[in-house]
């Protein structure tokens, strides 16, 4: 295989699914420590960018030791070696000297806040817009970043055309205004978006008609028992019943249906 190859970035995701697979055997056996997040959420240890690797964990000997080890065995096995001189190690919440203490120890630099990361500030005072300019130009040089700048920014972006505007409607409450919308972009909390998002559900099926999955196009154009309350609330109107396809049609159906 030469470089440039099509399938040189499967034998790379491959060979870093192994040096994956050490970091994660050693957080089992308890020779590195990893960052546990709040409410039962996941435990980090290592992020792996392309040819790039972040290790994380709670700061003591032990575990930094252990984590120069598991490259070292990693190049035993593949050959593909990590250059610790190129390397650094950052301590948060640490003394500096006892950082440089450890980096002077294992031939890595000593790296403090803020740093950059892949070209990205990591740990700087992101309300200054001069530490966002790394990620995106902002209007402006007041040197503080605002929330008007970012919103001129996105006005001045072009935005591609789209056949449906969404309009607040001043005459009826808001949380109407945001369930509406939220409908017509597919966010409500529907049993498909929660199974979208790994939430366990018991079950795809409409509650309702159980004739389709539970999503806002179906709850609200589809369903059985929906659409006799349209049919209901079309005559209760006087207006003229609409077979729509999306909730977008649904919407724009009543839109006009105000106007006239």
């Amino acid at each position: 295989m030469r470089q440039g190859d099509p399938l040189s970035p499967f034998l790379f995701l491959l060979v870093m699914e192994a040096l994956s697979a050490c970091f994660k055997k050693a957080i089992e056996i308890g020779a590195v420590e990893g960052i546990r997040f709040p409410n039962d959420g996941p435990l980090l240890s290592h992020l792996l960018f392309a040819d790039d690797a972040l290790v994380v964990g709670e700061w003591n000997r032990k575990s930094i030791l252990n984590v120069v080890r598991i490259p070292h065995c990693f190049h035993l096995c593949s050959g593909l070696k990590i250059n610790l001189s190129k390397s650094s190690i950052i301590g948060i919440g640490v003394d500096g000297s006892e950082v440089d203490s450890m980096a002077l120890a294992f031939g890595c630099k000593a790296e403090k806040l803020p740093f950059k990361y892949l070209g990205l500030p990591v740990g700087a005072n992101m309300n200054r817009i001069s530490n966002w300019r790394a990620i995106v130009s902002l209007p402006g040089d007041s040197g503080v970043f605002s929330v008007n700048s970012a919103y001129e920014l996105l006005v001045a972006k072009e935005v591609p055309p789209s056949s449906f505007s969404w309009e607040w409607c001043k005459w009826i409450p808001i949380k109407c205004n945001v369930f509406a919308w939220r409908a017509t972009l597919e966010r409500l909390p529907t049993k498909v978006e929660l199974c979208k998002r790994n939430v366990q559900v018991e079950g795809l099926g409409c509650p309702m008609c159980e004739e389709g999955d539970e999503m806002a196009a179906h709850l609200f154009t589809a369903c059985s028992f929906a659409m006799s309350i349209w049919t209901k609330i079309s005559s209760w109107c006087k207006v003229p019943f609409l077979m729509a396809f999306s909730f977008k049609d649904k919407m724009f159906w009543v839109l006009i249906s105000i106007a006239d």
